[in-house]
């Protein structure tokens, strides 16, 4: 059964206000709260990120604050923060392949054992690459006067 997924009407108010905002606009949650008309409780946030991922705009947030739309002076953070959040999520499933290996190695069929070799090379490679796309992004922002954690 294939549906189309209905777009909410809070979500179509902030593409309204997101569709055509330069890059590196911020929008403080108060002055999206008057130009929506919505209260920028946790629900009408989740809309807010349903419009963003719709119009392809990253955007990085200051917490309790606003958003600041992708720009020249916060791509680098945007894209860094991407990557570490990618690294967190591979290094729990690294983390899980190797408990299953420890465990449970011995009680596996081979085609099963190739299989969890194989998402142990692959979560290799990911860290591998992120930790490499980390160390690149940490150096510009160092030029850039910024730092990442």
């Amino acid at each position: 059964m294939n549906t189309l997924q209905q777009v909410t009407e809070e979500t179509l108010k902030f593409e309204a206000v997101f569709s055509d905002a330069p890059l590196n606009q911020y929008f403080s949650y108060k002055e999206l709260k008057e130009r929506t008309g919505l209260i920028m409780n946790e629900q009408n946030k989740s809309y807010m990120r349903s419009a963003l991922r719709r119009l392809k705009l990253p955007y990085e947030v200051r917490r309790g604050d606003g958003i600041i739309l992708v720009g020249g002076e916060n791509a680098v953070r945007i894209a860094a923060h991407t990557v570490i959040r990618v690294d967190n999520a591979v290094r729990k499933g690294e983390k899980t392949t190797k408990q299953i290996t420890v465990k449970t190695y011995h009680l596996l069929n081979e085609t099963e054992k190739k299989h969890i070799s194989f998402l142990s090379a692959l979560f290799g490679s990911i860290r591998s690459y992120s930790n490499n796309a980390k160390q690149i992004f940490s150096q510009q922002s160092l030029i850039a006067g910024e730092r990442i954690s």
